[in-house]
């Protein structure tokens, strides 16, 4: 496997075949560091606050996150990706993530929100870089970027490149 310090970025036009139902989100930190928010995970304390270890802060209040896998196919092979972009999870599933917070209390409907997004197609710009896991090297491969596929448009531009 070929080493990738750095991030490499690609685009793909691909189909959406699954999404993991084991986690949708993470409770973020809504503080703003260097006036951009801090996102880091927050941790549960027993007073019912939140304790962030970036900030080094207990909050109050809390944001909510995409964090995804999905699985991606085109005319090659499948991908395992992650989301952790708010913008592109919101895309794909139709609602921000803390209305799909909300909405998880209800595994019917979390399950048709999925399935709708399920085989539909896309184009996406990755990042992948390689990271150690149990040391052992393996690929990242993070979605940062989404537009649906309009059939037209990519037809349109076919023929105007033959």
């Amino acid at each position: 496997m070929d080493s990738l310090e750095k991030p490499t970025f690609f685009q793909l036009k691909g189909t959406i075949t699954k999404i993991g139902m084991d986690s949708f989100y993470y409770i973020s930190c809504p503080s703003i560091v260097g006036g951009k928010k801090c996102m880091k995970k927050l941790i549960p304390q027993n007073t019912g606050m939140w304790f962030c270890p970036k900030c080094n802060v207990e909050v109050s209040d809390s944001d909510y996150r995409y964090l995804l896998k999905i699985d991606i196919q085109d005319h090659t092979s499948e991908l395992a990706s992650t989301i952790s972009f708010e913008d592109v999870g919101s895309t794909i599933l139709g609602n921000n993530s803390k209305d799909f917070y909300l909405l998880s209390s209800d595994p019917e409907l979390i399950k048709e929100i999925v399935s709708k997004a399920l085989w539909t197609d896309h184009i996406f710009t990755l990042s992948v870089k390689t990271e150690n896991f149990n040391g052992l090297p393996r690929f990242k491969c993070v979605i940062i970027k989404e537009e649906k596929l309009h059939f037209m448009t990519e037809c349109n531009n076919i023929l105007r490149e033959i």
